[in-house]
């Protein structure tokens, strides 16, 4: 699983929208967009604030199985 899958994943199963986790994090719905479909990957501080909006650890949304 890449990283993006693993946000996707933890924002469908949070039953959010792109735009709505945009919101939360301060970040444009562009952004979640190309971090879900691996153009790009959140920095350090972003990945925090994922980790926090999900409920899970950094570690989960880096880690492939």
């Amino acid at each position: 699983m890449t990283i993006g899958e693993a946000l996707k994943n933890h924002r469908v199963t949070q039953q959010m929208s792109q735009e709505e986790v945009a919101t939360k994090i301060l970040v444009t719905r562009t952004s979640i967009s190309n971090w879900e479909t691996d153009k790009t990957v959140p920095d350090s501080l972003n990945l925090l604030k994922l980790s926090i909006l999900y409920g899970c650890s950094v570690d989960e949304l880096l880690k492939k199985e």
